[in-house]
Order: C-alpha cells, then sequence, then structure tokens
C-alpha cells in the first residue's frame, strides 16, 4: 500500500504497488457461490428452518442448508432420495412437515427425525396428469396446501382430498406463476397470460390489463400492513392495488426494470423490495402509492447476483433479506446499509459532431481548456447531428435526465445513459442542453450542467433571403396588377361596346316581345271577358236558388272549368264542369261545352239529366272530329248535372266522372256518377248514362265540384287536400248559411295552400232548398 484517501462520499481507495487502486466502502450485501459451498450458483427457492438454519433449493443440484452461526453449507439429504434435481419451492407446514416443490416430479413431502428427512408422500401425478414445474407452495389459514405449476394449473391439497383448477374442470389457466394468501383470508393466483386471479372460497374474479393491470403476466404478489397488494408483472412494472383500483411504476417512475420477478414486504423499514432481472429496487411509498424514494442495488452496492430468480426473496426472522439469483445467493444487512446524503458532482465531459470527437478550435473562436468545450458555439445547419456526453463523479449508482431546450417540452425518463444524442436538430434557432442526476438515496445534483449553442439557418432561411423574397413578390405582384388594369382598362372599352350594341339589338328585339306579349295579353283578356259573359250571372242563380254560393278560382286568367245554369219553366239546370287542360285551351273547351249545352235545352226543356249528358258527349265528339277514326283527340269534359223540378219538388243527378254531395235529413249522402267521361277518347256513342232520383225537402243541401279544390297541395307536409277533408269540411259547416259556407270554403283552400301555387282551376257550387 503505498497511498490511501478517502473522497467527498467517505469511499477509501487504496494504492497499491503494482495491484492498481482498490475501493473500499462498507458494503451490506454479502454473496454466496459455489466456492462458499453452494451446490449451485443458480438459487431458486429459500426457507428459513429455524433461527440459524436456511433450507435453499436449486437448479440441478437438489437441497443445501446453510448454517449462519457456522458459516456452513451442506446438502439436505432425502431418504430416499428426491427423483428431480431442481427445486423451485419449499414450505414447512404447520405439522413441521417440508413440502418441496420440483420441476420434474411433482410434490415431496419430507418428515424430520434425528436431523434426517424421509420422503413420506409424493405427488407425481395427478389423474393421469404429471404434475411438473411446481413454482410456489403456501399453506393458507384453513390448513389448505396450494401447490400452483405452470402448464398444469393449482393444486389444493386438503386432508387427503386434491382440487385441481385446470382449462380442463374451466379454470381461465394453467399458466400459473405465484400465488398469495391476503390478511382477509382471499387467494391472489398469478398466472402467465390472464393477469391476477381473486379466490374467495367460493368465486373467482379476474383483474387483467382491462381493469389497470399494467401487464397480464403476473410473477410475484405482496402485501403491506394495511392490506394494500403488490403485483410484480412481466414488461408491465409494478402495479400497486387498494382493492378499488390500480396505480402502476415502472421505469419510467425510476425503476431499474419493468420485469417484476420477485417481491417481499419489510415490515422493519415499510418499504417494498422489488427483485427484477437487472438488480434490487428499494421502494418507498406514500399515500395514495406516491413514490417517496427509490433505491437501487446493483454491482456498485455490492449486489452482485445480476438477476432475482422469480419468487426468492426472503425477509428472515433477524431482519435480513436474502435473494436467490442466477449467479448465487446474496444477503442484505441494513446495519451497512449508510445511506448517501451527498448530491452527486455531474460535469458535462464532452460533446461529438456527428457521433465523432472533434477539435472545436475549428468550429469556434475558443474553447474552455478544462474541458475543451467551445465557447458561443454556432454551427451551420449541415452539422446538426450532435451528441453529448456527461458523468457524476460518484461510485454510487446515478441516474441521470436531460432536455433539449427549444426541441423538446418534457425532460428524459430517469436512465443510468450517460449520453444524449440529438439528430437532425432544426436550423435557425438557439437551444440549451440540460442534464441533472441522482443518486440511489434519491439525493439529486445541487445545479443543473447547461449548455447553450446555435444551429445557423441556410441562406435561403435567414431575414435577408426571406426580405429580398419579399420584395421579389412584391415587385412581382404590383407589376401584373398594373399590367393587368391596363388589360381591363383595354378589355373594359372593347366590352363596353359591345354590351352599348347588344343593349340596342336586345332593346329592339324587347319591344317587339313587349308588343307580342302586350297582344297575347290582350287577346286572353278579351277572351276573358267572352268566358265571363258566357258564365250565367250570380244574381240569376240567386233568383232561382236563394240559399246558394259558387266558388269560381281560375288557375290563370280564363279558365277550363265553368259551372252553367239555366231554366226552363219549372225546370233548373245547374252544373259544375271540369274540361280538359286549363288556361286558354280549358277556355275554348269550356265555351264549346257551354254552347252545347244551351243548345241541348234552348229547344223545350228536358228533365233528364243523364239524356242530356248523352246529347253533350255526342255534340263534343262531333265538334272535335272525334267520331272520325283518321283524327285523335283526347279533349273532353267530367261534369256533375243536376235537373231540379221546382213543381214536382225533385231532383235528378247525373255525372260524367264528377259526383255529388249531399246533406238529406243532416245525413250525408255521396253518388259517384258514371265512369264515363263527355268527349276524348270514349269511343261509344250511345253509352247511357245512370239517373239518381232525389224528393226534395226544406233544408236539403247539395254540392257540386270539379276535382281542383280536393287535388290543391298544401298543408304541413304539402299533402292533397282530398275528398275526406272536403267532406268533413261540409259536415263542420252545415249549421252554417250557404254564403258563409262558401266564404269559409275559400278561406279554408287560401289557408291550406299558403304559399303553394294554385295547380288547377277550382269549382265548387252549393244550394239549399
Amino acid at each position: 500500500v503505498l497511498s490511501l484517501g478517502i473522497d467527498y462520499e467517505g469511499d477509501v481507495w487504496i494504492g497499491t504497488q503494482g495491484g492498481g487502486v482498490n475501493l473500499f466502502n462498507n458494503e451490506s450485501f454479502i454473496n454466496y457461490k459455489e466456492k462458499d459451498g453452494l451446490s449451485s450458483k443458480n438459487v431458486t427457492a429459500i426457507f428459513q428452518y429455524d433461527a440459524d438454519n436456511y433450507i435453499i433449493g436449486a437448479v440441478s443440484h437438489g437441497i443445501t442448508t446453510y448454517n449462519m452461526k457456522n458459516n456452513s453449507f451442506n446438502p439436505l439429504i432425502t431418504t430416499p432420495s428426491l427423483t428431480s434435481s431442481t427445486v423451485n419451492s419449499i414450505l414447512n407446514d404447520n405439522n413441521n412437515k417440508l413440502w418441496v416443490g420440483t420441476q420434474e416430479d411433482g410434490v415431496f413431502v419430507l418428515k424430520k427425525t434425528n436431523d434426517k428427512y424421509t420422503i413420506i408422500k409424493s405427488f407425481a401425478k395427478f389423474d393421469d396428469t404429471k404434475i411438473r414445474a411446481a413454482l410456489k407452495i403456501i399453506q393458507d389459514r384453513k390448513q389448505n396446501i396450494w401447490v400452483v405449476t405452470y402448464g398444469f394449473g393449482i393444486f389444493c391439497f386438503n386432508g387427503d382430498e386434491i382440487k385441481h383448477y385446470s382449462n380442463k374442470t374451466g379454470f381461465i389457466s394453467d399458466n400459473i406463476l405465484t400465488i398469495h394468501e391476503d390478511a382477509q383470508g382471499l387467494i391472489w393466483i398469478g398466472t402467465q397470460d390472464a393477469g391476477v386471479i381473486k379466490f374467495d372460497g367460493t368465486n373467482f374474479t379476474a383483474y387483467s390489463e382491462k381493469e389497470g393491470l399494467a401487464n397480464k403476466a403476473v410473477w410475484s404478489i405482496a402485501e403491506d400492513n394495511k392490506g394494500n397488494l403488490y403485483f410484480g408483472t412481466g414488461e408491465g412494472g409494478l402495479s400497486c392495488f387498494d382493492g378499488k383500483q390500480f396505480k402502476t411504476i415502472s421505469t419510467v417512475n425510476g425503476l431499474c426494470s419493468n420485469n417484476i420477478l420477485a417481491l417481499q414486504w419489510d415490515n422493519i423499514e415499510n418499504t417494498l423490495w422489488l427483485g427484477t432481472n437487472k438488480g434490487i429496487n428499494k421502494l418507498k411509498l406514500s399515500e395514495k402509492f406516491n413514490i417517496e424514494s427509490i433505491r437501487y442495488y446493483s454491482e456498485q452496492e455490492g449486489f452482485k447476483g445480476q438477476e432475482v430468480n422469480p419468487n426468492t426473496i426472503l425477509l428472515d426472522k433477524k431482519g435480513m433479506i436474502w435473494f436467490g439469483t442466477i449467479n448465487g445467493l446474496s444477503r442484505y444487512d441494513r446495519n451497512y446499509d449508510f445511506p448517501n446524503i451527498y448530491p452527486p458532482k455531474l460535469q458535462l465531459t464532452g460533446i461529438r459532431l456527428a457521433y465523432q470527437v472533434v477539435d472545436w478550435k475549428k468550429f469556434a473562436d475558443s474553447v474552455n481548456l478544462k474541458t475543451g468545450l467551445p465557447f458561443k458555439l454556432e454551427l451551420s445547419h449541415k452539422n446538426n447531428n450532435l451528441t453529448f456526453d456527461f458523468q457524476a463523479l460518484t461510485t454510487d449508482n446515478v441516474k441521470y435526465t436531460f432536455i433539449l431546450e427549444g426541441q423538446n417540452d418534457e425532460w428524459s425518463p430517469l436512465s443510468t445513459n450517460t449520453e444524449a444524442v440529438y439528430t437532425n436538430i432544426s436550423p435557425g434557432k438557439t437551444y440549451t442542453f440540460k442534464v441533472k442526476a441522482v443518486n440511489s438515496n434519491g439525493v439529486w445534483s445541487n445545479d443543473v450542467v447547461a449548455y447553450t449553442f446555435t444551429i445557423s439557418p441556410p441562406w435561403w432561411q435567414t431575414w435577408w433571403f426571406y426580405t429580398l423574397c419579399i420584395i421579389i413578390i412584391l415587385g412581382s405582384v404590383l407589376g401584373f396588377i398594373n399590367y393587368r388594369t391596363e388589360q381591363l382598362a383595354k378589355e373594359k372599352k372593347v366590352l363596353e361596346e359591345k354590351v352599348t350594341e347588344r343593349t340596342l339589338e336586345l332593346k329592339g328585339a324587347n319591344d317587339k316581345l313587349s308588343i307580342a306579349f302586350q297582344d297575347i295579353k290582350d287577346s286572353i283578356n278579351y277572351a276573358k271577358k267572352i268566358q265571363d259573359a258566357i258564365l250565367p250571372l250570380e244574381i240569376e242563380i240567386k233568383k232561382a236558388l236563394p240559399q246558394s254560393f259558387v266558388l269560381f278560382k281560375p288557375r290563370d286568367v280564363v279558365s277550363g272549368d265553368f259551372y252553367w245554369f239555366n231554366r226552363k219553366d219549372d225546370i233548373i239546370y245547374i252544373a259544375a264542369v271540369d274540361c280538359t287542360g286549363h288556361g286558354v285551351p280549358g277556355a275554348f273547351m269550356s265555351m264549346i261545352g257551354n254552347s252545347l249545352l244551351n243548345e241541348i235545352v234552348s229547344k223545350k226543356a228536358i228533365p233528364d239529366p243523364a239524356d242530356i249528358l248523352k246529347k253533350l258527349h255526342r255534340g263534343v265528339r262531333k265538334a272535335l272530329k272525334q267520331d272520325r277514326d283518321s283524327y285523335e283527340s283526347k279533349d273532353g269534359m267530367d261534369l256533375a248535372l243536376a235537373v231540379i223540378d221546382t213543381a214536382a219538388n225533385t231532383l235528378l243527378y247525373a255525372g260524367a266522372k264528377r259526383p255529388l254531395f249531399g246533406f238529406i235529413k243532416n245525413e250525408f249522402i255521396e253518388i259517384k256518377g258514371d265512369k264515363q267521361s263527355i268527349g276524348g277518347l270514349e269511343m261509344e256513342d250511345n253509352y247511357q248514362f245512370k239517373n239518381y232520383t232525389f224528393n226534395l225537402q226544406k233544408g236539403d243541401t247539395f254540392y257540386l265540384f270539379t276535382d281542383g279544390y280536393v287535388d290543391q297541395f298544401g298543408g304541413e307536409k304539402g299533402k292533397k287536400y282530398s275528398t275526406k277533408r272536403l267532406k268533413e269540411a261540409l259536415l263542420e259547416m252545415q249549421s252554417l248559411s250557404m254564403k258563409e259556407q262558401g266564404t269559409n270554403l275559400t278561406t279554408t283552400i287560401d289557408q291550406w295552400k299558403t304559399d303553394v301555387e294554385q295547380i288547377d282551376d277550382i269549382l265548387v257550387i252549393g244550394f239549399r232548398f
């Protein structure tokens, strides 16, 4: 030994002659390997038999005992010998019998007599199913022995009875990893592929990722002194469960790994020990599973086990923690675990460009002679791939977090990585790289190490280039605007000349059209005068039928509907006629119909309406030359005709596709008339129309109408008014006078069609005796 030194964390450094430099610190771990007497370095089960004796299971080398007083390991000999050399789990039950779960041959039950162990039972098969891979054994408060296996489900031993839970019996999974009985007596079962399952003695309840579990593979289970449960998952981290909801703690929060293979609650310090594939964490939590501290133990802290095997952590009766690992047996003594209260001293040790170490003197005016880092570093847009190297001056297991302000919004997750790589950093901005460190006891570095630099923009992203582009664009736009303004002015002048020319042409054409339109309008108005002249005067109808009304609303100026009235002595004729078409064509037909009707009754009174319709049918066909085979004409008319004999006090009705409505003794009647039109395509000249006779009494009321009223569209849904609505309206207004009925019907149809265009001529005639 040539020199001694103590650093700021209290570690002792020893300089030797020819032996290099040695570090001495008070390690809290003692590691046992084969050279110390272990049968195998791969330890898979640990059990404390009494105060000083431990039983240890291993891979391929059976069982070893360890005596702490003598610090000696010895193989455990059984009679007969175990047929499986790999032991996964060990339990000493309440009857002082040792249960041994093996990899190949199921479960053995051993009894100790005079320091010798005898196999008194073995369970290698169950209903022709071979029991293998018995990973964990527990005894519940009801004295049941539970054995979980990988690939063969769960076995429950209750005296001589064995219950088997597997896929064959309806259980959710055969791949069981661990089992635990909580303080309430509930059994919790961790599976490889179905999450964790709760058994209350009757029912099984599954919790998986859907309910908030971190991962469906549950390797280990622990419970704290408040009844909270902890589930170590494969690749999902730690799931904390308060009976209602899950909370996940993972590498994002500072764990060394998300693969939690073993758990142990330490009721001495109220901490949770986590055995992982990358070392050990000691976790201290506050209310609602908030993290107070996370301590990491790896080789630097004296833990040589590398990876903890599943369900192989033991808190012994002396308060020591034992870990079964792939690299031996490790014992933790808290009396030698002194917390590191010193904040890490952090330094930025270098900056690499495109992953290469460079001479920063070529890129900056000056550099820090101590660190070699450049002052006021400004790089071109091509040199935008940087790697920052940093290191804490400590032997403690330090973790780092960093951020590149200007590019990132959040700090990176804690890790042991001592470099930060940034590629394709956006040019044209100034950035600040920051890094800070925390030791294994949660003590953070006092200061944040920061380094500021700039990535210059390319010439096409500079302010002067943008300004030049704006000037060029504005100049181009203004030039184009001036050019287009001149062009538009020329085009406008040419257009104005063409418009003037076209306006004169259109004015001339419009004048001609106006004259033609006025001629047509005058002709139509004159036709209306003629049609009005041939229509009977309402005063004449009132003389013959005092209680009557005529509702007549042509769609156009002239109408295809007309009402006809005549009187010969004691005979009164009244009809509602609907000619084909409306407007001018309908008006011509109405003049033909009116003329023929007057001609038929002009010579003598004909009291037979059916005979009148027959003569009218022949007359229309002859007038329109429809009686000739070579001439086709569809024009004709539909009508309802009433002939009233005032002397006989009777009413005769005949109809051509138009009905008669009436109220006789306050009872509604409807006569639909014949399905034969007048003229048109009805080729039979001798068709006999049918008469309907009514003996009149005071108060009897009758209505003749064309189809325009009932076919009018309107209402909320744009439907036809319909015959049904007309019947209902007439029934409701029977208490009104005929004049009031006419007014009511007019108001009703106007309200019905509102803004809808009138589609046909409307005619309704009503009279009462």
